[in-house]
């Protein structure tokens, strides 16, 4: 029996049973509605599936004409939805153990960031894997308000958008169960931008935003409108942290370390060279 749940709990549930086609996926609507490198997400049996609370209280986005992305509403966390079939899609970033799992294959790859390499020697599709319809998604477009040379972003609907004028001073991505769960992903990437050089380009008022209980900083920001992660803009904090996945340009800075290591997901193996800490790096 293996259990998950959102960021702030309000949806949780078990699963018993074995999982199909774990893959990771680096089409650009998952990056931007997970806001991380790729989505990794498992076909869970319906049959062995059950809701330990929230069941049918997600909100939920139509990304196309055939694939709803639901969320919860509280906290931005991508959560399951409606079995299709027998199966039902699960956001394997919710999950609190090890379910015996692994990935099978990266699809979509053709899609993937700049920023982030595959090197896992998995099998990689550009679009979807043989024997799956391929749903034809194209990229949601550069915000048009965008200043040339900026790096933009967007969330997936495209109402909340954003720029920094300079590259970040900083890339790393977070292994902590928070954000695996707050993302639904294997980890998160964060880029940090100067106050001074960040704008909102529009929707601001769109912005919705969480803070966990009992944590000084951790929350989300996210668009209610698709749920999509969006920057975290206050003027107590050092630097704006803003999610590398809804980046609509290459943000020239690369990522610099794994951190919370020690927390990582069990199916999720790290296969490049960065360096790695167990928490925050020296000096943070």
């Amino acid at each position: 029996m293996v259990t998950g749940s959102c960021l702030c709990g309000r949806f949780a549930f078990e699963l018993d049973g074995p999982l199909k086609f774990m893959s990771h996926c680096h089409c650009s609507f998952c990056r931007k509605v997970h806001g991380a490198a790729f989505a990794t997400y498992a076909g869970a049996p319906a049959a062995g599936f059950r809701w330990r609370s929230g069941e049918g209280e997600q909100s939920r986005y139509a990304s196309s004409k055939t694939l709803e992305r639901p969320f919860c509403p509280t906290c931005g966390s991508k959560v399951p939805g409606s079995a299709e079939g027998e199966l039902l899609f699960l956001p394997m970033g919710l999950l609190d153990g090890d379910p015996g799992a692994r990935a099978e294959a990266h699809i979509f790859a053709a899609s993937k960031p700049a920023w982030d390499e595959i090197n896992d020697g998995l099998p990689a599709f550009d679009a979807a894997p043989p024997g799956y319809p391929d749903p034809n998604l194209e990229a949601p477009p550069r915000p048009a308000e965008a200043t040339p040379g900026a790096i933009a972003g967007s969330c997936l609907c495209g109402g909340v958008a954003w720029e920094q004028s300079q590259p970040p001073w900083r890339m790393g991505h977070c292994h902590c169960s928070r954000c695996r769960k707050l993302r639904g992903a294997a980890f998160s990437t964060q880029v940090f931008a100067e106050h001074g050089q960040f704008r909102w380009l529009r929707g601001r008022e769109e912005v919705q935003e969480f803070q966990l209980p009992g944590a000084a900083f951790f929350g989300n920001s996210f668009c209610g409108q698709c749920a999509s992660p969006v920057p975290r803009d206050f003027a107590e904090a050092p630097a704006v942290l803003i999610p590398a996945g809804p980046l609509d340009d290459d943000p020239i800075t690369r990522p610099m370390a794994h951190i919370y290591v020690a927390s990582k997901a069990p199916w999720f193996e790290i296969a490049d060279g960065l360096p790695q800490f167990d928490e925050m790096p020296p000096g943070g």
